[in-house]
């Protein structure tokens, strides 16, 4: 370790993700932060299933530009999951409960709006921000 204490064990894996492809994740994409820069277009991610991917891991998926209302990033969680395997909450102007197997980033949400999908007990825990109202929807 260097004397400053500075480790690099503690850097974030980031990931680009574009409307090009829908990404699908891994159980080794634990911990990464992905983020959608393009802004044109809708942005897919799909998530393993619960069983695989085990208690603890968790993802954090970032809008860094501004877009159109066409260029939203959903979320999915496996069908393996069952109906409403995402819950949580939306700590924005509209403080809203969050339920369902689908997420989705509004396209005109501010750059900036961020949720964390976390796997604790056979749901995926949702912490979103935004500082646009219903920029996170779950349903």
């Amino acid at each position: 370790m260097a004397k400053n204490g500075f480790s690099m064990a503690n850097r974030v894996a980031v990931q680009q993700v574009t409307a090009a492809a829908s990404t699908t994740l891994t159980t080794a994409d634990c911990g990464k932060m992905l983020f959608e820069a393009q802004g044109s277009s809708t942005t897919g991610i799909n998530l393993p299933s619960l069983a695989a991917a085990g208690d603890g891991w968790n993802i954090t998926v970032v809008k860094t530009v501004s877009g159109s209302a066409s260029a939203a990033i959903t979320i999915e969680a496996s069908a393996d999951d069952g109906g409403t395997p995402m819950i949580g909450v939306e700590l924005g102007p509209s403080c809203a409960a969050l339920s369902g197997d689908d997420l989705t980033i509004a396209g005109v949400a501010a750059p900036g709006t961020q949720v964390t999908l976390t796997s604790i007990g056979g749901n995926w825990i949702v912490t979103g921000r935004t500082s646009s109202d219903a920029g996170i929807t779950i349903a």
